[in-house]
């Protein structure tokens, strides 16, 4: 059976690796580092224009500096989120997906990011 605890907001994208599974002086992230599918981009943390903008886009982030980005990256395309954790976005263009009869724009709407890699053109919205 599940027992629901009351942990501090603070713990939202962090301490889940627990500490006797996180090698010697490592943080949680070195699995995850180990593991990038992009070792050729480079990640960049956010300019000061892209924090207002993301602000003004009503975005909030425990910690600015633990978004990073790719030099292709679109600060328009990011509306009403919350990020927590180390987050990397790749490439957003202004662009649609398209499957089938289904089209979404290319962006992050509406949605809680935890710790999470998003990769080029990604669409999440309502999540």
């Amino acid at each position: 059976m599940s027992e629901l605890r009351i942990v501090p907001t603070g713990c939202l994208g962090r301490c889940f690796v627990p500490a006797e599974f996180t090698p010697a002086g490592v943080d949680e992230h070195c699995f995850r580092n180990t593991q990038s599918t992009r070792p050729d981009v480079h990640w960049r943390k956010l300019r000061a224009d892209e924090i207002d903008l993301l602000v003004k886009n009503a975005n909030t982030a425990d910690h600015w500096d633990n978004i990073l980005v790719t030099e292709q990256f679109r600060p328009r395309g990011v509306k009403n989120c919350e990020f927590y954790g180390l987050v990397r976005i790749g490439r957003l263009e202004d662009v649609c997906l398209e499957f089938h009869d289904m089209r979404v724009p290319v962006g992050l709407t509406n949605s809680r990011i935890i710790s999470c890699d998003l990769g080029d053109d990604v669409a999440i919205h309502n999540v």
